[in-house]
């Protein structure tokens, strides 16, 4: 990790929130570096306290904030070095988002606010960092195109990447048959309903298998006897 920017995605993936981590002057200061870690070669964070060496990239803000006679007022120095650097990672991150990611940035925090209903945003905070942008992905692509069954099966295989959708259309019945590949537990029997309660339209029927496959005819690998469900 050399910059603040590679920091906080690192730190994002051990489970780490920006707002934990705690920016702190490097003392003494290295020309060479912007992290303050004993092993430039660091890849694992090991403590929120880091230190960083704001002159190396952002002379013009923090040059004065560092000088000597502001060491009178430590707590003060700190405290203004640490509220900067985490508006300055924040920029940094941001650098590199196209529009997409910005969409998915701003529904992101709808959702984390409840904006799409409380039982929504706990739900959704359920899912694996990479499972929350597939959902975020398939929204805007719900968005965009409208709901339709190639959206949906596509949302569900990002999620339940062992699941398989099925569209039943006859005598104006419409139904999804939906495996999802997992045994039915509390945390995944919700999140299955959150998914289908965004991306199901809202003239189908949705059936659920979750271990067990239906057997169809023609088929071995649905058909092994004790291992399938009559439908």
């Amino acid at each position: 990790m050399n910059y603040i920017w590679d920091l906080i995605i690192r730190a994002e993936e051990q489970g780490v929130r920006q707002e934990e981590l705690i920016f702190k002057p490097q003392n003494p200061i290295s020309p060479y570096e912007e992290l303050g870690f004993e092993n430039m070669n660091q890849s694992v964070l090991t403590d929120l306290a880091v230190e960083v060496n704001g002159i190396y990239r952002y002379a013009a803000i923090f040059e004065r904030l560092l000088e000597e006679r502001m060491g009178r007022y430590p707590e003060l120095r700190e405290l203004l070095f640490d509220i900067l650097m985490h508006y300055l990672a924040q920029l940094d991150l941001r650098q590199g988002l196209c529009r997409q990611e910005y969409y998915q940035m701003f529904l992101c925090e709808d959702m984390n606010d409840g904006r799409f209903g409380n039982q929504s945003a706990i739900v959704f905070g359920s899912f694996s960092k990479e499972q929350r942008r597939q959902i975020l992905l398939h929204i805007l692509r719900l968005y965009e195109l409208g709901p339709s069954r190639s959206l949906l099966r596509s949302a569900m295989k990002s999620v339940f990447p062992h699941s398989i959708s099925y569209a039943l259309v006859e005598n104006g019945r419409q139904e999804f048959l939906l495996y999802v590949g997992f045994p039915e537990t509390d945390i995944l029997k919700k999140q299955v309903d959150f998914m289908c309660s965004l991306f199901v339209p809202f003239d189908y029927q949705i059936r659920l298998f979750w271990d067990i496959h239906f057997g169809i005819v023609g088929i071995e690998e649905t058909m092994e006897i004790d291992n399938f469900i009559v439908y």
